[in-house]
């Protein structure tokens, strides 16, 4: 049995090769429009340096981790940098013998902000972090060696969540620094003004020679504070005096 071929009124071939041709040059359209657009978004990004305006608040992580040789040669300025005390801030308890800078820089110190904390502070959201290193006369004789890290969040439910976390990990700090020689740890008081302050102890290993360490961390809105003061337990007015008399300034400066 033989097939029967089919076959089309004449109209509707028509029809078919009008929209054969009416696609492809449609197609060619289209092409040619998203070349010129591609090429126009090309231009658009590499050579418009307007800022978008959700830029200014998406943090700028790698550029504002300078090397410690480059924060000693060239202070940051700016932003947390501001809110860091400065060095005429810190009481000394020795006469004619002041309190220096040592550096200061745009994210959490290598060695974190105390002895008992358990992460970076922006593990815990902190958007941005600034810390400024002092020591109690020279570096090369120093007395003692105090920091202040200022830390911001996002908002404040945030922010109120890290100081959580913080007197979590000191309620916590016995057991992370399990094994320490004679460890002793402070319970947290609470600072006239807000905050809280705590000391920890050790002997960091076989010398009699044992360190105190005196830490003070408060709140304000979005901004958490933290201040540290390592000393020989001998200067023990040393580290609580100091960090309980500058926690003051430093929440002024977190406002």
């Amino acid at each position: 049995m033989s097939r029967r071929p089919t076959t089309r009124p004449p109209g509707n071939v028509a029809r078919t090769v009008a929209g054969r041709v009416v696609r492809r040059v449609g197609a060619a359209v289209l092409a040619a429009a998203a070349g010129a657009l591609t090429v126009t978004l090309v231009v658009a990004v590499t050579t418009d340096s307007t800022p978008l305006p959700g830029d200014a608040g998406v943090p700028d992580r790698t550029a504002e981790r300078p090397s410690r040789a480059q924060a000693r040669g060239a202070e940051p300025t700016g932003g947390l940098v501001e809110r860091l005390l400065p060095a005429a801030a810190l009481a000394s308890p020795t006469s004619g013998r002041p309190w220096r800078v040592v550096h200061t820089e745009l994210h959490e110190p290598r060695a974190l902000a105390g002895s008992c904390h358990r992460f970076p502070l922006v593990s815990v959201g902190a958007i941005r972090v600034a810390h400024r290193a002092y020591t109690l006369g020279r570096p090369a004789s120093a007395q003692a060696t105090a920091e202040h890290v200022v830390a911001r969040f996002a908002d404040p439910r945030t922010a109120w969540r890290a100081h959580e976390v913080l007197l979590a990990w000191h309620a916590d700090c016995r057991a992370s620094l399990a094994g320490t020689e004679r460890l002793r740890v402070s319970p947290p008081h609470d600072l006239d003004g807000g905050g809280q302050h705590y000391a920890v102890a050790w002997a960091p290993g076989a010398a009699d020679d044992r360190v105190r360490e005196d830490v003070a961390l408060a709140r304000v809105g979005s901004r958490v504070a933290l201040l540290r003061v390592t000393a020989a337990p001998a200067d023990a007015g040393t580290g609580r005096d100091v960090v309980v008399d500058a926690m003051g300034p430093a929440r002024a400066l977190l406002d």
